[in-house]
């Protein structure tokens, strides 16, 4: 649904020729553009400044609807296959071909709707609960770890948990909570002296070995003397000997006494570590990889070759995945590729700051893609392009609908390309983006309805929404934030209002908000301070009621917050669960396992040997899917262009005239209200037809009342909305007029 803009037309310049007016403005189509944007050939009789070639539209000037980049013919559909003409009369779907349905209203034949939207519920978040005891800059993630209905087994049908990294301030070792995901009971702690974590890891969960449970992966330091030795093979331990035997051994850090051994078995005579000590104290010390059984004991330990950034979340991303499809999980994380035999191989290229798997060579086979590479499962490497210097985060969706091959789309900072996932050529770009210096994850779903793909970036000043079918710079709006911290936040995609468009859930450094997909519109927000990172809300059935739940962290820090403009409340820190007092959010999964989620795991944490292409199958990326029904569909009615005409050619009398379109799934009938602004108003005068659209024309406004000051023109479709059709308001834009001296 277009938002009220404010577009200012200079009727400055004359341009004679004939015109005819009626209630409908009759002139040559541009049915023959081939391009959007391109003046339409033949006379016209219109005051517009910036006439070329005889078009005076401010947008385009379409005769029937635009499909995509074609004008169709006045009397034509926009379907999914481009411009149509509608088909016979019918009594109900069983009189349409296959691809075609009986519209209800004007009882004709139509295609299917290139985009389907639904009433939208009204929905009032409250919290279930919280722990302000936990302060996390890292993504909170959903599995089941608990046999909570005691059948025995631990699967999909029992309560989910979360598990979040509680981290004392960015760069400082962490402890690993897990919770009952219905009521915030804590199920185990893991943390110092047993565990080195740092607060920049991120989480993986799911069945790594087939045994029926879920196993949790994270990254830190062997920075403590523990019991517990490297049980994969293929990566040896820094030391082997007992510390003052050792002369090879990394040195210890300071204050820490000489039997501080990295990870190995030693003797009693072991230091004591302070819990808020700061990982970066231990530059000396390797990384580590954790595996963490679903009752909070400590299964594996790994010692990286490659040594994680301690306070730059660069290379602290986990991401699990059969690569192979041989039945067992592989761990990617610290540069490292893990299976169930031990390391299968390393690649520094691997310590991106994000990583992304997908079958981009239809091989069988899961691929790993960084911003600037492609590897097969065993390593072989696919593409490299290092001539584009991104270094950010990678996501494998189809962004181009006429390139059916999944495309890789990697971000850094305020860059942006779009790439050929088969053989890493930019298809888009690269190209900067106005939104800061820094930008994280992105969420791809289909966010206005017309079941194709669209990007949601966070960035430090705005989030951005990014529809490739645009013209550059792909923009579909972008709204102001406060991100200052140069961190990674992401989003998540859920369709809150069941509205067939998929929402967000971001947060900033102030608030935690759900913005509309379609348009940007607010939701819902609420006070959230937090010094962002690599942590954003994610949505799941948490307490297994067939609803979906939010799921939010904080850190509290967020001084700077108030005087934003926004309603604004100190808030601590904290893990907190969001459920609708209404219940009208939908059923969705009870799984986000990672932070790079694609819904190839399934909701006992198992992961399938051969998962559905996300690419090909829900195109999505950071998103959970709608499971119950919606709502019957509506109609979308909009303002999809505007222009000026003239009886006499600017002597007198001017008219505007916008073009409505209906871009729903359902027709409505004939004498929609159009109002041009001070009581003036027309109205549509047949049925309009999914696709269709129609050009309504003001009564003549006199050239004299647009001297001086000029007019201004409320455009409203249906302006009191007594016509339930797509996003939250009548379709609306503000035109000024102004005339100079003739």
């Amino acid at each position: 649904m277009l938002t009220v803009a404010r577009i200012g037309i200079l009727l400055s310049a004359l341009f004679a020729s004939s015109c005819y007016l009626a209630h409908r403005i009759d002139q040559p189509t541009d049915a023959g553009r081939g391009d959007a944007g391109a003046p339409a050939e033949g006379p016209a009789c219109c005051l517009h400044a910036t006439c070329a070639g005889g078009a005076c539209d401010d947008r385009d000037a379409c005769e029937g609807p635009r499909c995509g980049a074609v004008c169709c013919a006045a009397a034509q559909l926009c379907g999914a296959e481009g411009c149509v003409d509608p088909g016979p009369s019918c009594e109900s779907d069983a009189d349409c071909g296959e691809a075609w349905r009986c519209d209800p209203v004007g009882r004709i034949c139509v295609p299917e709707p290139t985009a389907l939207c639904f009433e939208a519920r009204p929905f009032r978040p409250e919290l279930l609960w919280e722990d302000t005891d936990i302060g996390a800059i890292t993504v909170p993630i959903v599995t089941q770890l608990t046999d909570d209905n005691g059948d025995g087994r631990v699967d999909g049908a029992d309560v989910p948990d979360v598990v979040v990294i509680d981290a004392p301030g960015p760069g400082r070792n962490a402890r690993l909570v897990a919770k009952s995901a219905d009521n915030g009971r804590t199920l185990f702690e893991v943390g110092t002296p047993t565990l080195g974590l740092c607060s920049h890891t991120t989480l993986a969960a799911g069945d790594l070995d087939g045994d029926g449970t879920v196993e949790i992966v994270a990254l830190g330091r062997q920075i403590l003397a523990h019991q517990h030795t490297n049980t994969w093979p293929g990566v040896p331990l820094p030391c082997t000997e007992p510390p003052e035997d050792a002369g090879t051994c990394p040195p210890f850090p300071p204050d820490r006494g000489p039997y501080h051994n990295h990870g190995v078995a030693v003797d009693a005579r072991v230091d004591h570590y302070h819990a808020d000590a700061e990982c970066s104290q231990f530059e000396d010390s390797p990384g580590a990889l954790f595996v963490i059984s679903h009752t909070g004991a400590i299964e594996r330990t790994l010692t990286l070759p490659f040594r994680p950034r301690p306070t730059d979340p660069r290379s602290n991303t986990v991401v699990i995945a059969d690569l192979d499809a041989d039945g067992a999980a592989e761990i990617i994380a610290g540069g490292v590729v893990l299976g169930a035999e031990g390391v299968r191989w390393s690649d520094r290229r691997l310590l991106a700051v994000d990583l992304a798997v997908g079958d981009i060579d239809l091989d069988g086979r899961l691929e790993l893609v960084t911003p600037q590479h492609a590897f097969e499962d065993d390593g072989e490497l696919i593409w490299e392009d290092d001539a584009i210097a991104i270094d950010g985060h990678p996501a494998i969706a189809r962004l181009i609908p006429e390139i059916r091959a999944p495309q890789v789309l990697a971000l850094d900072g305020s860059f942006l390309v779009v790439r050929d996932a088969a053989t890493g050529a930019p298809l888009i770009g690269p190209f900067r983006f106005a939104a800061g210096r820094s930008s994280g994850p992105p969420a791809i779903a289909d966010f206005d309805g017309d079941g194709r793909a669209e990007v949601g970036v966070a960035a430090d000043h705005a989030f951005v929404m990014f529809d490739f079918e645009l013209p550059p710079p792909y923009v579909v709006w972008e709204l102001p934030s406060q991100d200052s911290t140069p961190g990674t936040v992401g989003a998540a995609a859920f369709d809150f209002d069941a509205d067939g468009a998929d929402d967000l859930v971001y947060g900033d450094e102030c608030h935690v908000n759900i913005l509309s997909g379609r348009e940007g519109a607010q939701l819902w927000t609420r006070s959230n301070p937090s010094l962002t990172v690599w942590e954003y809300p994610v949505v799941a059935d948490v307490d297994a009621d067939g609803h979906a739940e939010l799921v939010v962290v904080s850190n509290g820090e967020g001084a700077w917050c108030s005087g934003r403009g926004q309603p604004y409340r100190e808030t601590p820190p904290g893990l907190r669960v969001f459920r609708d007092r209404l219940e009208n959010w939908s059923a969705t999964r009870r799984t986000w396992n990672q932070h790079g989620y694609t819904r190839a795991v399934d909701e006992d944490g198992s992961l399938p040997r051969t998962p559905p292409r996300a690419w090909s199958t829900h195109n999505t990326v950071r998103a959970n899917p709608t499971l119950s029904e919606r709502g019957p569909p509506l109609p979308d009615l909009q303002i999809a262009a505007r222009r000026v005409r003239s009886i006499d050619c600017g002597a007198e009398d001017v008219i505007v005239e916008v073009r409505v379109e209906n871009r729903g799934a359902v027709g409505v009938p004939a004498g929609v209200p159009v109002a041009f602004g001070g009581g003036v108003r027309s109205s549509t005068t047949s049925v309009l037809l999914p696709g269709g659209a129609e050009w309504i024309a003001s009564p003549p406004v006199p050239r004299s009342a647009l001297r001086g000051e000029g007019q201004t023109f409320r455009l409203e479709v249906d302006p009191r909305g007594t016509i339930p059709q797509c996003g939250r308001a009548a379709a609306a834009l503000t035109v000024e007029l102004e005339c100079g001296a003739p």
